[in-house]
């Protein structure tokens, strides 16, 4: 992580399934950077898993270039 200098996590609220609320923690959720230099910002991109089955990831924050 170094170069990183600010660490956003990005959480899914609900099952895209059955739209129950997620909690809990994803521990190897996806990085996405976003270079502005001369700053790095990290969005770690979490995927919850629900009772249904269902794998739910979280889509980039609005306006967080791709």
């Amino acid at each position: 992580m170094a170069g990183v200098n600010k660490v956003v996590p990005v959480k899914p609220r609900r099952c895209r399934r059955c739209g129950r609320a997620h909690s809990g923690k994803d521990p190897a959720p996806r990085g996405h950077q976003v270079w502005e230099v001369p700053r790095v910002t990290e969005h770690r991109l979490q995927t919850r898993s629900c009772p249904c089955g269902a794998e739910t990831m979280v889509e980039l924050p609005e306006g967080t270039p791709p």
